[in-house]
């Protein structure tokens, strides 16, 4: 049995062959030494990467730190040192104010001028009532001096007078003749004087008065009116320092220049001959969305945004060139692996990879191209909103895009998006790598992985920035304003439909119209009326009025002698009549008296005349009144007429009488009609866009306009300050920090802190080291522990190989001595020796028995088993937080699910600034906008000054026809007419044989004359003389009363009946309409 025993313990001791237990337990422990082994040159391996990434970071954490330092410049809003954005802003905020101050200034010069044209309608209508009633009682003063000057009224006491003073003569006739006649004789004489006296000379003073009268009652004031229209241009064209002196006192030019101005507002070009104004900016923003137009074109724009900006910018720049320094260009084919031209990329490397990227979204692409050509289309077709229409085409394509492109990554199921990303990514590299690699083997991907998975998701956040971008910059409304888009819609409408309205007002019309503009026309026409007030109404009234007046008053002297001649022969005749008779039939109880027994028609016609209410002057100033207009007011003195609508009509459609009654210079509210209309239009709708588009609210708000904004610049700017150099209190890196406490520096500051070699303040999850100092532990650990420990266990696995060596041979010797053979000794042993006990003494020496050797053996390994896994578990834990930290830190970099990060915010910063670029909203395009404002709102529509001009040109006009006409067809042609033929000498009716009143006179004496020629036959003259009264008595009532009654009924009417010498003479009522 013991025998047995012992080579079963010889064979256990067999560890080069078989199957032992001891042999496994010792090939356990060579294999466990081995993968420790392994593991530390995969640690020094990751030991060595993490330096490298260390040495990485603090390049970039000093980069930044850099860019930090040149915002923190941009940004100062020191009054001392200010940095340029501030200092830009506050020049924009400066020349702003002066632009806002000078749009007042326009919309006010506007509104006083036309409050001023209002006044000056107002002052016109007044002045034209107070015209109109002095030549209203010129006329009533004028008939009233002729009916005065001729004797009209005391006609019958002047008959009777005669007929007393013939019936005195026939009487004393017998025996008085020769002093019946010296005395007629000398009463002729002093008739002849007094009428010389009384009549002619107050005719020749009232002929030589003409002129002036006509100068300043009608000609000055007509003048004065002209001088006024002429003024008011002139100052309208006093607005525009380009035109010159001349030019600012015609329409025409004035128009042409406003015209000019709305077409650069429309289209136009600077001094380089490149296009400006609102077309051009429509054309601009319409080729902009075609360069997205279609598939193909937006699938250009895609390769663009990633060669032109997504991989020219860190990190992915830096990854692209690791990829290319890490294989060496001769691993790549052509250019791929060279910079070209110096410049500071991969050139045909990018272009490449932004040629993959676009042809594995040719899909997205597609769809996003398609939505941008169906939008864009419809705009050209129809649309009216062309900026808004062709920017929303522009946004919706780009959401189109983002949407697909996001579908296709799953990007809303966070479990599969990692996978979908990184098949996207796969395919991209595999298509790159075909395309670049220069033979086999391909280069190492290792750079250029991470390179295409930042620029895929870049990409998608460009274009969803794009969208948003285009719609907060162009489209998007607020309570107050309309978008940006909108605006320059609308602009763009108002000032194609004024330039549509400038262009009618100074183009020449059509060969078959008019040869000039209309603007020109209201020149010529003005010009004309000047024309003929200075010289052509003065011309005419000296030819056609005062010439024949002149020679008729010339001729009253002669006439007036040879009356007096033909007085005296006639009463030196009539003295040798048949007196008695004669007396008896005028009178015979020595008082003459009309009756109806005598001279009964004379008597009831010249009653009529001289009706205190109903007679001649009367009639005739009640039908001044009727037609011209009553006094204003109507009792008490007055200075002016009142018009009513039937007589002036069209007066009335120009200034409302009715209306504005109560209207003065500084009460316009009442005042209506078409003129008043006009020239408020100026005000209505040439001052129409400053209440349109917020520009009122804008001018309202005054400078708080410009400086509301710039403080919210100069407050951005020290939000932007903070962003980059706030300082935390409390918080850590792992744990965050508040809101107001995210500065860059700090962040970068922690981040190189806990990069060097220094106390992580406990902040790395049990680990109170910075990444350095945890860098260097491990290195120690894998340069020391971890290289020296498996070298110990090799040792002693090799030791313990060549002890039970020994110990096998010592179990069983071929000697088999008792000394030497643990076999034969076996005996002993187990008497003694197979125990637990530490007393054997086999050689004399105690020592442990073999049970407790092989516990003590089992415990070891045991314990040694133990170590491995926890070292290996160690190795594990760490590796994976290490990782886990890195991974925090480029999620504090770049986290894609956030807008918030280190990155992100730099990239905001940048497009605040704008850095030369005036797009979304930055601080160019805020500049951009404003002055844009300079070009729309501050020119408006004048064409209601012609309007208004034309007005009262025509009103003028029909004054002048009123007050001067043709000779035979108005007023002063008819009363001189009157004057000169019906109560003068001559034929007052030729076609009728009626004679004018001295024709009757004349009558008289040839029968005064038939009486002295028959003494004899004194019943025969007593005969003529009856008859003769009879005769003078129908000549009255025929000729003198009809032509009265024609004044009466016709001349002072439409004059349409013939009244004068068979001539229509028109009278006031159509003189005035």
């Amino acid at each position: 049995m013991k025998f047995i025993i012992s080579l079963s313990v010889h064979d256990a001791l067999v560890i080069d062959s078989g199957s032992g237990q001891l042999k496994r337990e010792i090939d356990q422990i060579s294999s466990s030494n081995e993968a420790i082994n392994e593991a530390n040159k995969t640690l020094a391996s990751e030991v060595d990467n993490l330096g490298k990434w260390n040495a990485a970071a603090r390049e970039v954490i000093h980069k930044a730190n850099e860019k930090c330092e040149e915002i923190l410049k941009k940004v100062k809003t020191d009054k001392g040192s200010p940095g340029p954005i501030y200092e830009n802003a506050k020049t924009l905020n400066e020349k702003a104010q002066t632009l806002l101050k000078a749009a007042k200034d326009a919309k006010q010069a506007v509104e006083l001028n036309v409050t001023e044209a209002l006044q000056a309608v107002v002052a016109m209508d007044n002045t034209l009532k107070m015209d109109l009633f002095n030549v209203k009682r010129q006329v009533q003063l004028g008939i009233g001096n002729v009916i005065d000057s001729l004797g009209v009224l005391k006609l019958d006491e002047e008959v009777m007078k005669d007929l007393g003073e013939l019936k005195g003569n026939i009487e004393g006739l017998g025996n008085k003749t020769d002093d019946i006649v010296s005395g007629q004789l000398t009463q002729l004489q002093s008739a002849k004087e007094e009428f010389n006296k009384n009549a002619v000379e107050k005719i020749k003073t009232a002929e030589q008065g003409l002129e002036k009268n006509f100068n300043e009652h009608i000609q000055k004031p007509i003048s004065d009116k002209v001088q006024e229209v002429e003024s008011a241009i002139g100052t309208l064209g006093g607005k525009f320092a380009d035109l010159g002196t001349e030019e600012q006192k015609k329409l025409e030019k004035i128009f042409e220049h406003i015209h000019k101005k709305v077409g650069e507002i429309v289209s136009g070009k600077n001094g380089r001959g490149m296009k400006t104004g609102l077309s051009a900016v429509v054309e601009k923003v319409r080729g902009l969305a075609g360069l997205f137009k279609g598939p193909s074109q937006f699938e250009h724009k895609v390769q663009g945004w990633v060669e032109n900006n997504i991989l020219k910018v860190d990190p992915i720049k830096t990854f692209i060139e690791q990829y290319v320094g890490d294989n060496g260009k001769e691993k790549f084919h052509g250019n791929y692996g060279m910079k070209k031209n110096n410049d500071a990329v991969y050139t045909d490397l990018n272009n490449q990879i932004a040629i993959v990227i676009k042809q594995q979204l040719t899909s997205e692409a597609g769809a996003a191209g398609d939505v941008v050509k169906s939008q864009f289309d419809a705009v050209d077709s129809h649309s009216n909103e062309k900026i808004k229409g062709y920017v929303t085409a522009l946004k919706e394509g780009c959401n189109t895009f983002v949407k697909e492109f996001e579908s296709r990554l799953k990007a809303d199921k966070i479990d599969q998006f990692p996978d979908t990303i990184d098949t996207l990514v796969d395919a991209v590299v595999q298509k790159i790598t075909s395309a670049v690699k220069n033979g086999s083997p391909a280069p190492d991907t290792k750079y250029l992985i991470p390179a295409v998975q930042g620029a895929v998701i870049q990409l998608l956040v460009v274009a969803r920035q794009v969208a948003v971008e285009l719609g907060s910059f162009a489209l998007n409304a607020d309570n107050n304003h309309l978008s940006l888009a909108d605006n320059v819609d609308n602009a763009l409408k108002v000032a194609t439909e004024l330039d549509r309205q400038l262009t009618a007002a100074t183009q020449i019309p059509k060969p078959g119209g008019p040869n000039e503009s209309p603007a020109q026309a209201v020149d010529s026409k003005l010009q004309a009326v000047r024309s003929d007030v200075d010289t052509g109404i003065a011309s005419r009234f000296k030819s056609d009025v005062t010439k024949d007046l002149q020679e008729a008053v010339d001729k009253l002297p002669e006439a007036v002698e040879q009356f007096n001649t033909e007085a005296q022969t006639q009463i030196k005749e009539a003295a040798t009549t048949a007196i008695d008779k004669a007396a008896e039939q005028i009178s015979k109880t020595g008082q003459i008296k009309f009756s109806d027994d005598f001279m009964k028609e004379f008597n009831t016609q010249f009653t009529k005349i001289t009706h205190p209410t109903t007679g001649l002057k009367s009639e005739i100033e009640k039908k001044v009144d009727e037609h011209i207009g009553q006094d204003d007011p109507a009792s008490g003195p007055a200075e002016k007429v009142k018009i009513i609508d039937t007589n002036f009509t069209n007066y009335n459609g120009h200034v409302k009488q009715e209306k504005s009654k109560n209207v003065t210079v500084d009460n316009l509210e009442n005042l209506q009609g078409q003129l008043p209309l006009a020239i408020g239009k100026i005000s209505d709708e040439g001052l129409k866009p400053f209440g349109e588009n917020g520009v009122k609210d804008t001018l309202n708000a005054g400078a708080t306009t410009f400086t509301v904004p710039f403080g919210i610049i100069k407050t951005e700017l020290g939000e932007i300050k903070k962003l980059v150099e706030n300082k935390p209190v409390g918080g850590n890196f792992i744990d965050g920090y508040k809101d107001d406490q995210k500065g860059v520096k700090t962040l970068l500051y922690d981040l190189k802190e806990w990069l060097s070699d220094k106390n992580g303040h406990a902040i790395w999850y049990g680990f109170p080291k910075g990444l350095q100092q945890i860098e260097k532990a491990i290195d120690r650990m894998q340069t020391g522990t971890f290289q020296n420990q498996p070298a110990a266990i090799d040792l002693a696995v090799k030791a313990i190989r060549q002890e039970l060596k020994t110990l096998r041979t010592t179990l069983k010797t071929e000697n088999g001595k008792k000394d030497e053979d643990v076999i034969e000794r076996l005996k002993h042993m187990k008497d003694e020796g197979l125990g637990d006990q530490n007393d054997w003494t086999p050689n004399g020496q105690p020592l442990s028995g073999l049970g407790k050797i092989e516990s003590e053996l089992q415990e070891q390994n045991k314990q040694l088993g133990e170590q491995t896994k926890i070292i290996g578990d160690n190795m594990t834990i760490l590796v994976r937080k290490i990782k886990l930290e890195l991974a925090k830190i480029g999620y504090k970099l770049e986290n894609l699910n956030t807008d918030d990060d280190v990155m992100d915010n730099l990239k905001k910063l940048k497009e605040k600034i704008g850095q030369g670029k005036a797009e979304n909203g930055n601080l160019q395009e805020i500049q951009k906008a404003i002055k844009s404002l300079h070009y729309d709102p501050f020119n408006t529509h004048p064409t209601t000054i012609g309007k208004a001009n034309s007005a009262i040109k025509t009103e003028l006009t029909t004054l002048q026809n009123v007050l001067q006409g043709k000779p035979g067809d108005d007023v002063l042609a008819t009363l001189n007419d009157l004057q000169n033929n019906g109560l003068n000498n001559g034929d007052w009716d030729t076609q009728k044989d009626a004679k004018g009143l001295q024709t009757i006179e004349n009558d008289l004496k040839g029968q005064q004359t038939t009486l002295s020629s028959q003494p004899t036959e004194i019943q025969t003259g007593v005969q003529s003389i009856t008859q003769s009264l009879n005769r003078l008595q129908k000549q009255l009532n025929t000729e003198v009363t009809k032509k009265l009654d024609d004044l009466k009924n016709h001349g002072l009417e439409k004059g349409d009946t013939k009244w004068n010498e068979g001539n229509n003479i028109n009278g006031p009522v159509k003189i005035k309409n």
